[in-house]
């Protein structure tokens, strides 16, 4: 899979002078690969539900074109099932919260995330 990746990866950046690096999986059957070059970062998926794939790449550009915080879709090879996309990093808001558990769940600095989480769920 990481072949047909980097094939298609050089389809849109032009660039086949990259690392490419399998990232857990998180509840379904697509698979992220964060795949570097020497100067960006960018995640490609690969997904054998193509609907699902349409769905997702549609709603993406939908909502970025309305302004919410969104991850980019710079390309989308649908006969492949293969779209790569931002990269935001690791952290999200389930990790982050785990890595509080140590800590009070609740502090200010948490009751600021989930604000601004929520004001951004309301422009959906």
């Amino acid at each position: 899979m990481q072949g047909l990746i980097k094939k298609c990866y050089y389809k849109f950046f032009g660039n086949t002078d990259v690392e490419i690096a399998l990232l857990p999986r998180s509840g379904s059957d697509r698979q992220y690969f964060r795949i570097k070059s020497a100067k960006d970062s960018v995640i490609g998926t690969y997904n054998p539900v193509r609907e699902e794939n349409d769905a997702f790449v549609g709603f993406t550009r939908h909502f970025r074109m309305a302004g919410l915080k969104v991850p980019e879709v710079f390309g989308y090879l649908r006969d492949e099932n293969i779209y790569f996309q931002q990269d935001l990093g690791d952290i999200n808001l389930y990790t982050w919260l785990k890595s509080k558990q140590t800590r009070e769940l609740f502090d200010e600095e948490t009751k600021h995330l989930y604000h601004k989480v929520l004001d951004s769920l309301l422009l959906f």
